[in-house]
């Protein structure tokens, strides 16, 4: 969370990832899963133009990895919102 206050985004949504990859049966697991779309979404948000694009996508993606994986979570909602956000994005080009 360190790197997420601090403004590190890319290296938030990695370290999330990590946690989330290396204990899948935690409890936490989908909270570090939304934490990094969370990190990931800033990062492509801070991105210079060239890049969002692609790191929009990268989002997109991870939203469905966690649908797919986590069908029963508190945080489902969320990461629909994120996705879909997002998704509006990529389609109109403004934030």
């Amino acid at each position: 969370e360190l790197y997420y206050n601090l403004g590190f985004y890319k290296a938030a949504a990695i370290a999330f990832g990590n946690v989330s990859d290396n204990f899948p049966d935690s409890k936490k697991s989908d909270e570090y899963k939304l934490l990094m779309i969370k990190s990931y979404f800033k990062y492509a948000e801070m991105s210079y133009e060239e890049k969002q694009k692609e790191r929009y996508e990268k989002v997109v993606a991870e939203c469905t990895e966690f649908s797919d994986r986590f069908t029963d979570s508190q945080y489902l909602e969320e990461v629909n919102k994120y996705k879909t956000q997002t998704l509006n994005i990529l389609k109109t080009g403004k934030k």
